[in-house]
């Protein structure tokens, strides 16, 4: 949000090419993500998840109040003009086709390059599989209940023997 409005001041009130708006912005969001990480989120990562909550969340109110306190809710938009093409006696303006190929580009690199942490099952869990089981073999509650860390080991109701 704070780096459209930077974009948005250097490309219509300061007269600056469209593309050295974009870096400028670039670099702000990545100086504050850093700033954010190293002074916000770093400090309470061992802590309880509902601090987590509360900070970010207070974070995010006070970045859109800021804004709106100094930019007021007006609308403001960058204009640009660029052609647009007729496909089939359909008018596709460049303007929307370069974000629709922007997102299609993120979303294949999304599907190729998934984070580490994300795996691909070939039955999802708590889906039953071909056999009406979960692919391990394992009922459903077993495997939540191991994970979440309630109920009995064998996935029957119940409490937890120590």
């Amino acid at each position: 949000m704070l780096c459209m409005y930077l974009v948005y001041y250097l490309v219509q009130v300061s007269r600056l090419a469209v593309w050295l708006g974009a870096l400028a912005s670039i670099a702000l969001g990545a100086l504050l993500g850093i700033g954010v990480h190293l002074l916000i989120i770093t400090p309470i990562l061992g802590s309880a998840p509902i601090n987590q909550l509360l900070a970010t969340g207070g974070l995010l109110f006070f970045l859109q109040s800021f804004a709106t306190f100094l930019w007021t809710t007006d609308h403001k938009s960058v204009r640009m003009s660029l052609p647009s093409f007729e496909v089939g006696g359909i008018f596709v303006p460049l303007t929307r086709l370069i974000p629709f190929a922007i997102s299609i580009v993120a979303l294949i690199g999304l599907y190729l390059f998934p984070h580490p942490h994300v795996r691909r099952h070939r039955h999802p869990r708590g889906v039953a599989g071909p056999r009406g089981d979960v692919a391990d073999g394992r009922q459903p509650a077993a495997h939540l209940h191991r994970h979440l860390g309630g109920g009995r080991p064998d996935g029957r109701p119940g409490r937890r023997r120590c």
